[in-house]
């Protein structure tokens, strides 16, 4: 199906009423201010979240489930009114590879990977289930079905778990990248690019405090982003600020590598480059605030979906750890309204 704009006028209508119940910076700070974490959850009820029904004299063991459930209805509501219902299979690519590695590893492991799946994808959980036991690859990609056939062989030579996450995630932004171009929306193609230099910024930070060397950073190294590989090879020998005016011509990553290496130079923590990359991610989404229809405005709203439940999860755990305030505030990202 061609894309057209015009197709998405009823679409981003409904999306711009669904977005007035976004968790907004006044949610934020009445959750950050919360005296417990139970507390912080109850402010979710005003913006949609089903909190009463989850849990209740403050346990927070259904917490999870419920973000889940969240995500996972968010997806199901904007796809059910697209004119082309896989118009964003570029975002749900992702959780089909994340079911797939949970699957191959806890049939590695002999455990049960029910509680690892989740609800969102191109195809549906129970059916990976079937296609995983009986090799029945029929119906994928042949990007998909070569990358699981390669991940099997080599963790079957290898027995290292890691061989599985490199293999499947280098072939799962392919393929992202891939369908995002081929949507036809250059929004959607450029967020693909966008999380890609994200992800590989981060990887290169966290392999060189491990002490590794640009050998270790090929392997996972994810192709597909505006930032090539050779600049961060020759960054090895480099301190984080010399990098990072490298890293100008690219988004807003000069900004985060500057800042978040300053943190990770100083302490060897990475929440501010963290936080950072999250921000520029949600940054990007929030330029669909300004289309007055497209499918540049669902893939944004899924964005600050996922973006916020993301946010959910770090002020909660923040609370649960009793952290300060100031160790929790420098955790917050911005959000999209």
């Amino acid at each position: 199906m061609q894309y057209k704009k015009e197709d998405y006028i009823f679409v981003s209508s409904c999306i711009r009423g669904k977005e007035r119940f976004l968790l907004d910076a006044k949610g934020v700070s009445r959750m950050t201010s919360a005296k417990s974490p139970q507390e912080a959850v109850r402010v979710l009820a005003d913006y949609g979240y089903p909190v009463e029904d989850t849990y209740r004299g403050g346990d927070l063991s259904q917490l999870d489930a419920l973000l889940g459930q969240a995500l996972s209805g968010a997806y199901k509501e904007v796809i059910s009114i697209l004119p082309d219902p896989r118009a964003l299979d570029a975002l749900l690519l992702v959780y089909d590879y994340h079911n797939i590695k949970a699957l191959i590893k806890a049939e590695m492991a002999g455990t049960d990977p029910a509680d690892a799946l989740v609800e969102i994808g191109t195809i549906p959980r129970e059916q990976w289930a079937h296609i995983m036991s009986e090799r029945d690859f029929v119906t994928l990609s042949f990007t998909m079905k070569s990358a699981i056939e390669y991940a099997l062989e080599t963790f079957a030579k290898s027995r290292d778990p890691q061989h599985i996450d490199f293999i499947l995630d280098r072939a799962c932004y392919l393929e992202m990248k891939a369908k995002a171009k081929a949507s036809g929306c250059r929004f959607l193609a450029e967020y693909a690019t966008l999380l890609i230099d994200s992800i590989n910024v981060k990887t290169f930070a966290r392999i060189r405090e491990m002490k590794g060397d640009w050998v270790a950073f090929n392997r996972v190294f994810l192709p597909g982003g505006s930032i090539p590989e050779s600049l961060f090879v020759n960054g090895f020998d480099e301190d984080y600020m010399h990098f990072a005016e490298k890293l100008l011509p690219y988004h807003t990553f000069e900004d985060v590598m500057v800042r978040g290496g300053t943190q990770l130079s100083d302490t060897g923590r990475f929440t501010e480059l963290e936080r950072l990359s999250d921000n520029a991610i949600l940054e990007f989404a929030t330029k669909a605030k300004y289309v007055p229809y497209g499918l540049e405005v669902p893939v944004a709203y899924l964005i600050a979906k996922e973006s916020e439940i993301r946010l959910v999860r770090i002020i909660i755990a923040a609370l649960e750890q009793d952290l300060s305030a100031d160790q929790l505030n420098a955790r917050i990202r911005r959000t999209y309204v």
